[in-house]
């Protein structure tokens, strides 16, 4: 990201002024708004904690895998009298 700080649109509080437009590139952008990140954020987002296998950002695994695990039933107990 070029800009890490600043948002891409003009803000009014969280959201952007209406009636001004957004940056022309809001992939160099971390933040849309004061709300919001940009796609390309969210896309790093979830691309990390979706696939990765780096332990510094996913731990003990990622969501893939979280996914995959099948969970096991197990049989209800009625509460002790």
């Amino acid at each position: 990201f070029e800009e890490i700080k600043a948002s891409c649109c003009e803000r009014n509080g969280p959201g952007c002024t209406p009636g001004r437009d957004p940056c022309a590139d809001r992939d160099t952008y971390m933040y849309f708004d004061g709300a919001h990140c940009t796609s390309a954020m969210y896309k790093l987002l979830v691309d990390g904690g979706f696939c990765s296998e780096d332990p510094e950002i996913v731990n003990p695994f990622d969501i893939s895998r979280l996914a995959a695990i099948q969970v096991i039933p197990t049989v209800e107990r009625s509460p002790m009298k």
